[in-house]
């Protein structure tokens, strides 16, 4: 049997097989994904797309869940190309469904926020977890004692929340904190530590502060350190934990300042055991 073949403009062309209507319609929809990304690069998440059918194909349905389900992304040596295509495709079929799930409040995902902030307690090491303005899941990256590295492609975290933690620190945001906010285009960074967690969220849009801004914000809060560490050697009389409430409150009085004068709603979330340090005496 041949071809069927169509009429345009008094010439035959050749009718599409239903295969090929598929492609056509399969590629249009990875458009609008790609679009509701607010990326322009198609062809790159094309190629991401396609790796993770691929993967699919080569490794077995099996082995591509234990893959999603450790939800590991990546680490300061590298992407985790196989966790992040297949993390794609996930969310994109999804979508296809008119499914967009808000996974990191929801009670019943594996790495909602609550879990990944409970996971954090007792870590060693830094991680973040990173979602969508949608709140979609797109990995967990793992650091070292003092730096993490997200490796994700260009315009998935703008107007998203990323989430990492401070193990060897009492949780305050960093200069570098800042700046990464404002270069990856967050929404919302929170950042977890030994006394609870801290919450901004944009207000204004991107926020104006240079690299400048963010350095004297942190040479404020060491100088603060430092003179609460001489005043702390000359004045036995109160307890380390007092030391540590009123260094904790005065640093977060920086903090506090620098949000509000760059428009960010600043929230601070203390775990249980340190709730007295956010009450009045």
């Amino acid at each position: 049997m041949g071809r069927a073949y169509n009429k345009k403009n008094g010439k035959k062309g050749l009718k599409p097989t239903e295969r090929q209507k598929k492609q056509i319609k399969g590629t249009q929809n990875k458009e609008v994904f790609v679009d509701n990304l607010g990326h322009t690069d198609f062809t790159f998440w094309q190629d991401w797309l396609d790796k993770g059918e691929e993967l699919e194909r080569t490794l077995g349905k099996k082995r591509c869940k234990e893959i999603l389900d450790k939800g590991f992304a990546g680490d300061i040596h590298g992407a985790n190309d196989e966790f992040l295509a297949l993390n794609s495709l996930r969310l994109y079929r999804d979508e296809m469904k008119g499914i967009i799930r808000d996974e990191m409040n929801d009670p019943k995902f594996k790495f909602n926020i609550e879990n990944r902030i409970q996971s954090s307690h007792n870590a060693e090491i830094e991680f973040g977890s990173y979602y969508d303005k949608y709140g979609r899941f797109w990995g967990n990256f793992s650091g070292d004692k003092d730096t993490i590295i997200a490796r994700l492609p260009a315009s998935v975290m703008v107007g998203g929340f990323s989430l990492h933690n401070h193990p060897n620190g009492g949780g305050i945001l960093s200069g570098a904190d800042f700046m990464c906010h404002k270069s990856q285009g967050y929404k919302t960074t929170m950042v977890t530590g030994v006394k609870g967690t801290y919450v901004l969220t944009s207000t204004k849009g991107t926020p104006k502060y240079s690299q400048q801004d963010a350095n004297r914000y942190e040479a404020e809060y060491h100088a603060m350190m430092h003179n609460m560490s001489i005043f702390q050697r000359s004045n036995l009389q109160l307890s380390a934990r007092d030391w540590d409430k009123i260094a904790w409150r005065k640093s977060n009085a920086i903090l506090t300042k620098f949000a509000k004068a760059h428009g960010f709603d600043y929230k601070f979330y203390p775990r249980k055991e340190y709730e007295d340090f956010v009450k009045e005496d």
